[in-house]
């Protein structure tokens, strides 16, 4: 018997499908039709239609066969078997039938289609069951929701897609590009084309396949008679762009190609590639798009802003181009209402949570000085430029480190706690191994911190660590630094808890505002206080209440953070208060004010000040630990809380 090549027999969808059901049975001696459903997730009529097909397919190699619904595969020719099995594995590789994949076919053929098309005819296209196909055609309905598309009409008249033609396209771009497009690539010479002008914007390949996706959708939309009607006036503004000059070019080339004419409306649409686009790479060399003065001015601003509410002097240096693009970028996104989806969004906020406020700070600023609101997504992207920026300032001060590993009589342990140090230390750091019996007081002067298997009792002012033969190196890194800055060892109990905060608290610094009755009269006795204890100059509480009327920080859990300069002392001041109960400021409830009073800039080391802030905004990260701290009555309570989290 002649076996029909395989994509002449069903779409690759079923060839998938049909691979998956030889894998199963390479693995189990027989199924039945509701397992395989359940492995497949599709309908067990499904199966059974699956199942004639690859009888019909494999013709005198096999078959599979069943007997009181439970099924098993006989093969009679192991040779042509074996070599056909490949061969469907290869077409299936190319065409997966997960259930995603069906829902962006399943969209396809209805978007195209210049009538409405029936459950039937959408059935015998997919080769699937009425039942998987109602599953899929429901769960397609909520994903196109948000999108502004929907789906109407009934099951046996006839389905259509209903929406903007840019949202359809846009849908098409983002989630069923693949598998409506992936086995038709363009003309070559059209690609040739794309190719050259996508050189003009960047020499990243990114540029160009973008480019492909926009112009394939849009030949293939115009095509078939799904032409653009009404567009945003936002996308229309960029005609007059170098943007928009580009891609005109770049079409009259097209047209010389195809032999068609694609009106300004699907030029436009062509555009949304290139102003939707992330920052390109080598962003300091791309070719006609142009800042412009709102670019310019806005990242001004932020950098003010961010000095304004966090006595912090940021500069992007060298990522300076990159992020004058990125924000060019996300504007035209935003007004022409791209969306561009961030899959490290919940990532960027566990790592970096004072980034992510930063970030705040920068979307309030767009919105003030353009009336744009920046979500969520685009939020995470602008989180990994100050990532970036505030690494650097943390590690700024971070001189090369010499660290002593006293083990105690076996030099093996030395050499152990060393393998693993080096891991994370940075190679011009210096370690020097002892055993108990080598060192002395005279030894280890001139360390910057002593790591010991055993406690010593030695005289000396470096900063020493007890150590266990094994350890997380990244926590232990952390501890050296510690240690390093304060000049004081960090216990393994206390490593992760606020070490900064609680070397600048102090009990005289400590406020139970047990019978304070707002926000406002807890922040006046929290200030005088420290004004009469020479920690604060007569005019903060006047500054600190001109800058809470501009912006007052205050963050999840009733924790608010009260901050401006200082001109008494040269160092930070933080005080701690705590209210027994929630007190109202403005919109939001607060329990625990950390009060802190920055010197002038060019006293400060700006890197312990980015500690502080760190470490104030994992603290808000637990609602657990604030409502401990919220408890706290008196110093030791609250250092208590802050070494351990323990309940006062």
């Amino acid at each position: 018997m002649q076996r029909p090549a395989l994509g002449d027999t069903m779409p690759k969808a079923a060839d998938s499908r049909i691979s998956a059901l030889l894998a199963y049975f390479s693995r189990h001696a027989t199924a039945t039709f509701r397992e395989l459903a359940e492995t497949l997730g599709v309908s067990s009529r499904t199966v059974r239609n699956d199942v004639k097909r690859l009888n019909f397919l494999l013709g005198d190699m096999a078959t599979l066969g069943s007997e009181a619904g439970v099924l098993a595969l006989v093969i009679y020719d192991r040779e042509a078997f074996f070599a056909y099995e490949r061969e469907l594995r290869a077409a299936s590789e190319q065409a997966p039938d997960s259930p995603k994949s069906r829902r962006a076919r399943l969209f396809g053929l209805i978007a195209s289609s210049a009538s409405p098309v029936t459950m039937e005819r959408l059935a015998q296209r997919l080769y699937m069951s009425r039942s998987t196909l109602a599953a899929d055609l429901a769960a397609l309905r909520d994903d196109i929701a948000p999108w502004g598309l929907s789906i109407l009409g009934r099951e046996n008249s006839g389905l259509v897609l209903d929406g903007n033609e840019i949202d359809i396209r846009s849908y098409i771009i983002d989630k069923a590009y693949d598998a409506i497009y992936g086995d038709r690539p363009l003309d070559g010479q059209i690609q040739d084309i794309i190719a050259k002008n996508a050189r003009l914007i960047s020499s990243e390949t990114s540029i160009r396949d973008i480019l492909v996706r926009y112009v394939t959708v849009m030949l293939d939309r115009f095509r078939r008679g799904h032409a653009i009607g009404a567009i945003d006036e936002p996308l229309v503004d960029f005609v007059e762009t170098p943007e928009f000059s580009l891609v005109d070019r770049l079409v009259d080339d097209i047209e010389g190609v195809t032999g068609g004419r694609y009106p300004y409306k699907e030029r436009l649409f062509v555009l949304l590639s290139i102003v939707g686009v992330r920052t390109p790479g080598d962003a300091d060399s791309v070719g006609p798009i142009e800042l412009d003065e709102e670019v310019v001015s806005l990242v001004k601003d932020i950098v003010t802003a961010v000095h304004d509410d966090l006595n912090i002097a940021i500069s992007f240096g060298d990522l300076s181009t990159e992020v004058l693009y990125h924000i060019k970028y996300m504007l035209n996104r935003l007004r022409c209402g791209i969306v561009l989806r961030n899959p490290l969004l919940g990532d960027m906020r566990e790592k970096y949570p004072l980034e992510y406020e930063i970030s705040g700070i920068a979307a309030r600023i767009i919105r003030n000085h353009s009336g744009i609101e920046v979500p969520d997504d685009e939020r995470g992207y602008l989180t990994a430029y100050f990532g970036v920026i505030f690494e650097r300032l943390r590690t700024s001060s971070m001189r090369h480190l010499k660290i002593a590993v006293v083990a105690g009589s076996e030099r093996i342990t030395a050499h152990l706690i060393e393998a693993q140090l080096r891991k994370v230390l940075d190679s011009s750091d210096e370690v020097s191994l002892f055993t108990r019996s080598e060192v002395g007081e005279d030894v280890l002067e001139g360390f910057d911190v002593v790591l010991s298997t055993t406690p010593l009792s030695l005289a000396c002012d470096v900063p020493m660590i007890i150590v266990h033969e094994v350890f997380d190196e990244q926590e232990m890194l952390g501890r050296i630094r510690r240690a390093v800055k304060s000049g004081e060892a960090i216990h393994a109990a206390d490593a992760g808890a606020s070490p900064t905060i609680r070397g600048l608290l102090r009990p005289e610094r400590f406020f139970c505002l047990e019978d304070v009755e707002d926000y406002a009269g807890g922040i006046t006795r929290m200030v005088d206080d420290l004004i009469g204890q020479g920690c604060l100059d007569q005019g903060f509480a006047e500054r600190l209440k001109k800058r809470e009327q501009l912006h007052r920080m205050v963050f999840d859990h009733a924790v608010a953070l009260p901050h401006c300069q200082q001109f008494a002392t040269g160092d930070i001041v933080l005080a701690l208060g705590t209210l027994p109960r929630p007190v109202a400021c403005g919109h939001d409830l607060v329990q625990v004010i950390f009060l802190l009073g920055v010197p002038e800039s060019v006293h400060v080391d700006e890197s312990a000040l980015v500690r502080v802030y760190d470490e104030i905004v994992q603290i808000v990260q637990s609602k657990a630990l604030c409502e401990r701290l919220a408890g706290a009555t008196t110093y030791e309570d609250a250092i208590r809380v802050l070494s351990r989290g323990e309940v006062p």
